[in-house]
């Protein structure tokens, strides 16, 4: 900016080139500071804001977890906008898990999980199990 022309006048053009390196750095770094402070706010839980009129469905359902396959019941609460998990019913200040239903691509059951209760929901970034009570129940998801 007008503020490194002004340095760099005074300094030189290797000022300049400097800044300009340093610069290219912190945007190289990004996509790595990102994944962290997501990772972060994983690990912290999401906070979400749910208010009682937006709740279009809410109920016990079991899902998957990533990385040791375990199926941990949730409660998941669906609103226009998001389907969050959380550890209890009415305890909405953490998420355990947000899905943006915008980021869903698509929502349908799952046969590979050996039972017709299965869904599975995929996102841009990776797929969610979920297992309903009864196969009702999950056609009503």
């Amino acid at each position: 900016g007008a503020s490194v022309a002004c340095i760099a006048a005074m300094h030189g053009s290797d000022f300049e080139d400097r800044e300009e390196s340093r610069l290219e750095k912190v945007v190289a770094m990004l996509p790595y500071i990102l994944e962290r402070v997501d990772r972060r706010h994983r690990r912290q839980g999401v906070a979400v804001a749910i208010w009682n009129k937006e709740i279009l469905k809410e109920g016990f359902l079991a899902k998957q977890s990533k990385h040791l396959q375990h199926w941990r019941t949730r409660y998941f609460v669906l609103t226009p906008h998001y389907l969050g998990a959380f550890k209890r019913s009415g305890d909405w200040r953490q998420a355990t898990e947000v899905l943006r239903l915008s980021e869903c691509t698509t929502v349908r059951s799952c046969d590979e999980k050996g039972s017709d209760k299965a869904l599975r929901v995929d996102t841009f970034r990776r797929s969610f199990f979920l297992m309903a009570s009864s196969v009702e129940e999950k056609e009503a998801w």
